[in-house]
């Protein structure tokens, strides 16, 4: 399979490097210093994925790249308006676009502007990031899924998943994609805003009823934007939420958090902004989400860097 990866950073490349070593045709959509370690020593992985390096094709212009049986598209959210025209020169009518992105927007995003090819919405739990230029290190075995919001799995979605499975991706194919998206954004709309508002890790927020009182609640009304999307998010996902997350590791921090205490660029639009902003279209009420997005909104876009 021809795959293209529209954003080597930690997800990408780690799929990238994946696929690569399991025999696919895997070219690299990567920018700086982190393209040319790829150019000159190849693409290395560590980590819970395994220890390996490959030689693969790197650019950081997508029209080197011809259309392609699969578009990976792993780029933060704040970069679609650019990231999204400039894929079509690697997409084709026979081309999928499987979007693992946080939010519940990228998907109808990218069928709005990529013109052509099949969009599968997916979602991704392995937390893994750049670790030097050319390197990415893996934190646990790569998990995702993904489904055709048209319904249906067809030949082309039966490829689409072997590769991936067979390349080590442990893979959950959902029939309903809608609330497959959804059902993994509402707790990490809880996880992301709580820890970022808070500027403390989610074990250490919930030392704190208040802190417990709070995730939940972010859920609560993220579960009420869902069902006015037209889907239900089961009752006792917070319970649950909470279960999981205390058995994360003491300093797990959601990628949210990071870039807000690192200064960075950061994906509160496409996060808790989305859940204040579909709410509003729907006319439910957020006024937890409300509140966090507006104590975050001034930093969203990072903070300016000392000259010199």
């Amino acid at each position: 399979m021809r795959v293209a990866i529209m954003g080597a950073g930690g997800l990408g490349g780690t799929l990238g490097a994946l696929l690569s070593k399991s025999g696919h045709d895997v070219s690299l959509i990567a920018r700086g210093p982190h393209l040319e370690a790829i150019r000159e020593r190849g693409l290395r992985l560590t980590g819970a994925a395994g220890e390996f390096s490959v030689n693969v094709m790197a650019t950081d212009n997508p029209s080197d790249v011809a259309p392609v049986d699969l578009v990976i598209f792993s780029v933060k959210t704040y970069h679609n308006k650019q990231a999204i025209p400039a894929i079509r020169p690697m997409v084709g009518d026979a081309t999928a676009v499987l979007t693992f992105q946080n939010g519940v927007e990228s998907a109808k995003e990218i069928r709005s502007l990529a013109e052509r090819g099949l969009v599968l919405p997916g979602v991704y739990s392995t937390p893994a990031h750049i670790q030097s230029p050319g390197v990415i290190s893996v934190l646990s075995q790569p998990n995702a899924g993904f489904g055709n919001p048209d319904g249906g799995e067809t030949s082309q979605i039966k490829e689409i998943r072997k590769a991936l499975q067979e390349s080590g991706v442990n893979l959950d194919y959902w029939d309903d994609a809608t609330k497959m998206l959804w059902s993994k954004f509402v707790p990490f709309c809880a996880l992301a805003g709580s820890t970022s508002a808070s500027r403390t890790r989610i074990k250490r927020l919930f030392t704190f009823k208040e802190g417990r009182d709070l995730f939940s609640a972010i859920i609560e009304e993220g579960r009420a934007v869902a069902r006015a999307e037209g889907v239900d998010i089961p009752p006792d996902v917070a319970d649950k939420m909470t279960a999981s997350f205390e058995k994360l590791p003491d300093d797990y921090q959601p990628s949210m958090q990071t870039d807000f205490q690192l200064g960075r660029q950061t994906e509160l639009e496409a996060i808790n902004g989305a859940i204040v902003r579909l709410g509003r279209d729907a006319g439910v009420p957020t006024p937890v989400n409300s509140f966090i997005y507006a104590v975050l909104l001034p930093h969203k876009d990072g903070e300016p860097q000392p000259e010199g």
